[in-house]
């Protein structure tokens, strides 16, 4: 996941160097192990509540394994809203490192584009929470 969230910051890598961190490479080197750990959490959370939901649920295995990739429709409710929780946190780097960037000089002439830049993101990370889910529900092999 370490890869999405960098992809992510891509497009803002200058910004964020020369201007967030104004040139400092402490600064630099906080944010992107914030980020680290951040993508650390959101993969274990997924990965843990996969498989916790398939140990509870067996049945939930056998409606998974054999898919390569899941949606909201495949994943309980409850376990939703601990996936959501865990999303939050890295999310919420990237909307305020967003918002800051879209608001500076910098992003100003793309800030229509925020919405619709913040919504992808979002649903990147959700994708890739779920597919640690997905590793975690076929991590318990039942028989």
């Amino acid at each position: 996941m370490d890869d999405l969230f960098f992809l992510e910051l891509s497009g803002v890598s200058f910004f964020i160097e020369n201007v967030l961190c104004q040139g400092s490479k402490k600064k630099k080197e906080f944010i992107y192990e914030r980020v680290r750990l951040s993508s650390d959490f959101a993969a274990s959370s997924g990965w843990i509540v996969g498989r916790e939901w398939a140990t509870t649920y067996p049945k939930l295995y056998d409606e998974l394994k054999d898919k390569n990739s899941i949606d909201t429709d495949d994943i309980p409710a409850d376990a939703l809203i601990l996936l959501g929780d865990a999303q939050y946190y890295i999310y919420s780097l990237f909307f305020e490192i967003f918002t800051i960037y879209y608001e500076s000089n910098y992003g100003r002439s793309t800030h229509r584009q925020k919405d619709a830049h913040l919504k992808s993101t979002y649903k990147s990370f959700m994708k890739g929470i779920y597919t640690c889910f997905l590793s975690g529900v076929k991590s318990l092999k039942h028989k």
